[in-house]
């Protein structure tokens, strides 16, 4: 009886065991499940927050890119008004500018090379200095001269490194191209800065124009009058080629009856 007892006991206690065990994987899986459905939840918002952010980026670059073509249009457009302006500006104005643009470039040259010999000129005199130093500490004759003389060395020689620190600026370097160097203005200046400048070339335009239609129509007047002389001459030409052929086939006509005349007198 005792025996049966304890062994309701330990199945009583194993099945305990086995329902907090159930039960602890029931809340760990649901724990995993919470968990799980938690990660789903993130990456979904974290999907849909990448594909809103696709979305917004693409909204952009068509934006940058209607952007550029706007600008690109627009720079087309200015390079034919620009064509169109530098069609109409005097030639002499580009030789001027021509001259100017390389008298600058000689001046930056000038002004380079004064640099250079300037950074040459400063390390050759505190190479001389050192080297007077170091001659006046070899000939002194008593201590205070040979003091003189080192703090002289000391003195030189420091100011010879800070001088061989010194670099030569770099050349300026230039464009051959219409566009400007690093060492050129940016700005490309113009014949016209005010809109009269280019009221007064359409004008002269207008008045060439007009000259070069009278002129025109001056050659076309002086033309049909040439064709009109023309045509009158070789009618006249015409009139007295036919006149001369009926003269000479009425004279042909005339030493044919002649001839015959003359055949039937000699026939008799």
């Amino acid at each position: 009886m005792l025996t049966l007892c304890a062994q309701h006991d330990v199945l009583q206690a194993m099945l305990e065991e086995d329902a907090l065990s159930f039960d602890a994987f029931l809340k760990e899986n649901d724990e995993k499940v919470q968990e799980a459905i938690k990660r789903a939840d993130v990456e979904a918002k974290s999907k849909q927050d990448k594909v809103l952010e696709i979305k917004r980026l693409n909204t952009a670059i068509a934006a940058l890119r209607s952007e550029l073509n706007k600008q690109k249009e627009a720079l087309e457009e200015c390079k034919r008004y620009k064509e169109f302006l530098d069609g109409v500006t005097p030639k002499e104005w580009f030789a001027t500018q021509a001259a100017k643009q390389e008298q600058a470039r000689q001046e930056q040259i000038d002004a380079w090379r004064a640099e250079c010999d300037a950074v040459k000129a400063r390390k050759e005199a505190a190479a001389a200095a050192r080297a007077k130093a170091e001659a006046d500490y070899s000939n002194a004759r008593t201590q205070q001269e040979a003091e003189r003389a080192e703090k002289a060395i000391k003195e030189a020689t420091a100011a010879l490194k800070e001088a061989l620190k010194a670099k030569e600026p770099p050349a300026p370097v230039f464009d051959d191209s219409n566009k400007p160097g690093p060492n050129e203005s940016s700005i490309e200046s113009m014949y016209f800065t005010q809109p009269e400048q280019l009221l007064q070339v359409y004008a002269d335009l207008a008045e060439s124009n007009l000259f070069l239609i009278q002129v025109c129509q001056e050659s076309e007047e002086q033309l049909e009058e040439i064709k009109g002389h023309y045509r009158h001459t070789q009618e006249q030409m015409n009139a007295e080629v036919a006149g001369l052929q009926s003269q000479i086939a009425t004279l042909e006509a005339a030493i044919e009856a002649a001839a015959s005349r003359a055949a039937r007198l000699k026939a008799r």
